[in-house]
């Protein structure tokens, strides 16, 4: 897409002009997921102790735990820390209307 097309669907959102809240249009809500869905650094701690997708150096990804001092990795049952590159928050469950 051009440039310019972006500029007329750019003015077009008005969710956040006229100070009202509304829906976001299409555009803007794929820019908020790609924000929210992004690999960050791990020197940037997570602030929640739960379960997170991470990336290692070599490109290998799993599901790690933060348990606020360390990684662990969810399947391994040796208990080993392990230090990833980036994580991402993992997605919101499933949920059963979801499935239809």
């Amino acid at each position: 897409m051009s440039k310019g097309a972006w500029k007329i669907i750019w003015w077009d959102c008005r969710h956040e002009m006229d100070g009202m809240k509304h829906e976001p249009c299409p555009f803007c809500r794929i820019q908020q997921l790609e924000e929210e869905r992004r690999w960050i650094p791990a020197e940037s701690l997570p602030e929640l102790c739960r379960d997170y997708l991470c990336i290692f150096k070599d490109g290998f990804q799993t599901t790690m735990r933060w348990d606020g001092l360390h990684w662990f990795d969810v399947y391994d049952e040796g208990g080993l820390a392990y230090q990833p590159t980036h994580w991402m928050p993992l997605p919101e469950p499933l949920k059963e209307n979801d499935n239809e």
